[in-house]
C-alpha cells in the first residue's frame, strides 16, 4: 500500500512539472514571438568624401559659368564622389578638368563620356518635386547599390547638391538618411536640410 502510495505521487509529481514546463513554454513563445518582432534593414555604402571647399582644387574656375568649385562646385563635387565609388581614379580638380565647358552647370550624361572611363556607363535623372519621392527613390537606388544624387532648391534662392550614401530603419524619413556633403565635406544626415527648409528638385543615379 504504501509503495502504491509512493507511485501515486511521484506520478502525480510527474504530470506537475510537465504541465509547468508546458506552461512556461507557451509563455516563451508568446513573449518571444517573431510575429511581433518588427525587422529593420539598413544599407551604408561605401562612397568617399570630398569636400568643394578647402582644397588644392577649390580655386579652380569652373567652365563655362566662371565660379569656383569651392563656391558653385557642389554637383561636380557629389558626382565625383560617385564615380570615385564605382572605381575611377578622380578627385573634383580632375573632374573639372576632364568636364570642360560642361563643368558647370554639371551636363550629367557628358562626365560619363569624359569622365567614367568606361566604369560609369549609364546615368537617370528626375524631378522629384517632394521629399517622400526622395525617400524612395533613393532606397531603390541604394539597394541595388547605387548612390543617389539629390539636388535641392534653397528657400532664399540658389541649389545645393549633396550624395544620399545610405538608409537606416525603414528608409521613410530624412532622418534615416545618410549624406556625404561636399559642402564642408561632412557626414551627416538629410533631416540638416529638410530642416532647414530645403526643397527636392533633382535626383541623378550613376551607374556602371
Amino acid at each position: 500500500m504504501k509503495k502504491k502510495l509512493i507511485a501515486i505521487v511521484a506520478a502525480a509529481m510527474t504530470l506537475t512539472t510537465q504541465v509547468a514546463m508546458a506552461d512556461t513554454g507557451i509563455a516563451t513563445i508568446s513573449a518571444g514571438s517573431e510575429v511581433n518582432t518588427v525587422t529593420t534593414a539598413s544599407v551604408s555604402l561605401a562612397v568617399p568624401l570630398y569636400s568643394q571647399s578647402g582644397q588644392t582644387w577649390s580655386s579652380q574656375t569652373m567652365q563655362s559659368c566662371a565660379e569656383t568649385i569651392s563656391a558653385a562646385g557642389c554637383t561636380l563635387t557629389s558626382a565625383t564622389m560617385v564615380f570615385k565609388y564605382y572605381g575611377v581614379s578622380i578627385d573634383p580638380g580632375q573632374m573639372n578638368s576632364k568636364m570642360g565647358a560642361s563643368a558647370c552647370p554639371f551636363v550629367y550624361g557628358d562626365a560619363i563620356t569624359k569622365a567614367g572611363a568606361g566604369i560609369v556607363n549609364h546615368v537617370t535623372t528626375s524631378s522629384p518635386t517632394a521629399w517622400s519621392t526622395v525617400y524612395s527613390a533613393a532606397k531603390s537606388a541604394l539597394d541595388a547599390g547605387h548612390p543617389y544624387i539629390v539636388g535641392m532648391n534653397k528657400p532664399a534662392g540658389g541649389t545645393h547638391f549633396v550624395v544620399i550614401s545610405g538608409y537606416a530603419t525603414t528608409g521613410a524619413s530624412a532622418s534615416d538618411f545618410t549624406i556625404k556633403d561636399p559642402a564642408g565635406g561632412v557626414t551627416r544626415t538629410l533631416s540638416y536640410y529638410t530642416g532647414l527648409s530645403y526643397t527636392p528638385y533633382r535626383g541623378v543615379v550613376y551607374s556602371k
